[in-house]
């Protein structure tokens, strides 16, 4: 049986409840306000330009924001790398080897595998980190900008630690969480019965992500038992604060001499087996190439002294020879990106399971010279 209500008594009696519970009504609004922001903030930011386009912020692009897709397609592939190892592990064979009497699949074979080879992928984020990290302050040098420069390392030093390990430290903790009551098998980390023992255990693993940054045996990994994954992050710490201070201590060279110095330290790096150090150098190297070619973005157009008969004459022969087809120099330049493209997709499909065995890739399987 329905009940009529009246909805001005309704509206009384709700303005003297708000009147009786100010506090608790404000702090009901409040609360559901923040949860509706960290929800819209939850999602991805296509889907809030479509619900808010009004709200939604427009991201700037700058010259190095191509190199966040980039990540973003490496993050996915270590991710299918991940999968993998856990779910079909004999993807991790070389095409035809096998394990277990399972025949091999046409994703094995070389450059098809890329798209689940995750360990090049991880050296892919090393030369990206470098590039990133270097690119403003060797853009500020080579703008003479040097006060500028200095402050840039200065913040960049002091927010290095806390973007590496704080989100890693917070993380371990969910993970100790869940395996210490039960919602997370203990495949690395084991479980303990007291709560303060799975902390314990859960701080000793943090002091070893903390002082795996200062270990000189840099092929080497800490035991991250709450997240394997995490043997990256002591590396990506300890290689940023090598790089700033080679950025520091060259930041005073012309542009030649300092490809020099930094060719030279990354020989030296190479060869004594710091591997990482020349990954994230050798971003920096790459990042300095980069604004050589793009040297006409920072110095001052000056005014022409040629007189604009002959500049559209110029301009002319250029038009006919661009018309005549590519010169053998040309030819042979894109041949050569075409075969470096080739190489890199080749040494991308890596195998995470005797690499030895694949042709070409043995050939990689000695480190670095000091070990022969």
């Amino acid at each position: 049986m329905g009940h009529n209500y009246d909805p001005q008594v309704l509206l009384a009696a709700v303005k003297d409840d708000i009147s009786k519970h100010p506090h608790h009504t404000v702090f009901t609004s409040s609360a559901m306000r923040i949860l509706q922001k960290l929800m819209f903030g939850l999602l991805p930011s296509f889907i809030q330009r479509r619900i808010r386009p009004l709200v939604a912020k427009q991201q700037r692009l700058h010259p190095t924001s191509y190199l966040d897709g980039l990540r973003g397609v490496a993050s996915f592939i270590v991710f299918m790398g991940h999968y993998t190892e856990e779910n079909i592990g004999w993807f991790a064979e070389p095409y035809g080897l096998y394990e277990d009497g399972a025949p091999s699949s046409p994703l094995q074979l070389p450059v098809i595998r890329v798209s689940y080879s995750a360990r090049p992928m991880v050296h892919i984020f090393f030369i990206i980190s470098g590039y990133v990290l270097a690119y403003k302050p060797l853009k500020q040098i080579h703008t003479q900008q040097f006060s500028a420069m200095a402050g840039t390392l200065s913040s960049s030093v002091f927010r290095r630690a806390l973007r590496l390990f704080l989100p890693s430290i917070i993380v371990s903790f969910i993970m100790a969480l869940n395996l210490h009551f039960g919602l997370s098998d203990d495949r690395y980390a084991g479980q303990f019965i007291q709560f303060s023992s799975q902390m314990r255990d859960w701080l000793s693993m943090c002091w070893a992500l903390l002082s795996a940054s200062w270990d000189i045996n840099l092929l080497s990994s800490p035991e991250l038992r709450y997240n394997p994954a995490l043997w990256t992050i002591p590396i990506e710490f300890a290689q940023s604060l090598l790089l700033f201070t080679a950025l520091l201590g060259l930041s005073h060279c012309v542009s030649q001499i300092r490809l020099i110095f930094l060719a030279g330290i990354m020989a030296f790096c190479f060869y004594g087996g710091h591997l990482y150090s020349v990954e994230f150098l050798g971003g920096m190297f790459i990042a300095e190439i980069t604004l050589l070619n793009d040297a006409t973005l920072f110095t001052p157009i000056s005014s022409p002294t040629t007189l604009p008969k002959y500049i559209i004459e110029e301009k002319l022969e250029k038009l006919e020879k661009a018309e005549c087809g590519p010169t053998i120099k040309e030819r042979l330049l894109q041949a050569f990106w075409i075969a470096n493209l080739l190489s890199g997709l080749f040494i991308g499909s890596w195998t995470n399971s005797h690499p030895e065995e694949v042709w070409g890739i043995a050939f990689f399987e000695c480190p670095y010279p000091a070990a022969l």
